[in-house]
Parts: structure tokens; sequence; C-alpha cells
């Protein structure tokens, strides 16, 4: 899998994946990141890839700071050892995690929603990694009002979500 990095021009670019593999374009917005992720997901096998594995490490390396939302559904004990590669990376309090006690939807916001990924909600599984998807790149930039207000809710909603959430244990 290839890298998608983020468009250099710093315009409103929206890139909708249908049925598609996300993964190079995820992986792209986690390396492109420069402040802060927040993102809300089931931990699907998705997670085990090795460039989405690098690409978190990386992340933890430069220091960003991770607020992970779990969906309620996620056994974090499980997913967390499943996953120990990219939570062991973390050190110190860059990664925060917190179980929804709802259902939401999965979402990733980088740098305060400058570039969003929503995945559209799928009913086949939560282990699904072929979903649909749209990416948003450079949103503070744009001035169009309905941008701004999408960007401006989906900011919202999952800082309530978070403010209502469950904090789980990050070290072992």
């Amino acid at each position: 899998m290839a890298f998608i990095s983020v468009p250099e021009r710093e315009v409103l670019e929206v890139i909708e994946l249908d049925d598609e593999d996300p993964s190079g374009y995820i992986a792209g917005l986690l390396k492109d990141t420069k402040t802060k992720i927040q993102f809300s997901t089931a931990l699907s096998d998705f997670y085990k890839y090795a460039d989405i594995q690098n690409s978190f490490i990386a992340i933890a390396k430069k220091g960003i700071p991770v607020d992970l939302l779990l969906d309620v559904d996620v056994d974090w004990e499980t997913k967390r050892k499943e996953l120990e590669t990219i939570f062991n990376a973390f050190t110190g309090d860059k990664l925060t995690v917190k179980q929804s006690k709802e259902k939401i939807p999965h979402w990733l916001i980088i740098d305060d929603g400058n570039h969003i990924r929503i995945e559209k909600e799928h009913k086949n599984g939560k282990d699904v990694i072929r979903t649909s998807n749209a990416i948003l790149y450079h949103t503070k930039n744009e001035k169009d009002e309905a941008v701004i207000f999408l960007v401006k809710n989906i900011n919202d909603n999952f800082n309530d979500w978070w403010k209502d959430a469950e904090p789980m244990t990050v070290t072992k």
C-alpha cells in the first residue's frame, strides 16, 4: 500500500471512496498530521496493517497527541493486546482512550478538523476494511458556509461524545 499524501494546494478537496480500502489515504492523513488527532473507531483489523501501525508509531515519536474514542461495543482489553505495537509506542499523556456509551460514527479528525475522514455506516460487521468514505482536505481555508458548518458540527459532536465517554486505562 502506498501513502496518499495530503494535497499540497491548500484548497478544499473532497475525495469519495466507494467500497474501497481507504488505508493509503488514512496513512497519508496520519503521516501529514501537524498538531492533533481525534478519532472514533471500532479498531477493526484495518489497524493491523503495517502502514497504518507505522503511521501511528511515527505520530507517537513526533509527540502528537491522540484522542481515541472507542465505539460502545469494542472490547478494549482485547484490542489493546491485538494492537499493542501501536499503543506501546505512545508515552506519557500523548494517547488518551475513552469508550462511548452509545453507537457512534467512525471519524478521523486531523489538526482540529483541517482534514477529516468520514466513514459511511456499514451493516456487514465491525471488522470491515472496504467501506465507503469521504475524505476532506484543507477545510480550514474554506470560506463556504456549508463546509464551515460541517467542520464545526463534526468537531462539536466529537467533543460532546468525548466529554460523556468513559476513560480507559492505556498502560498495561
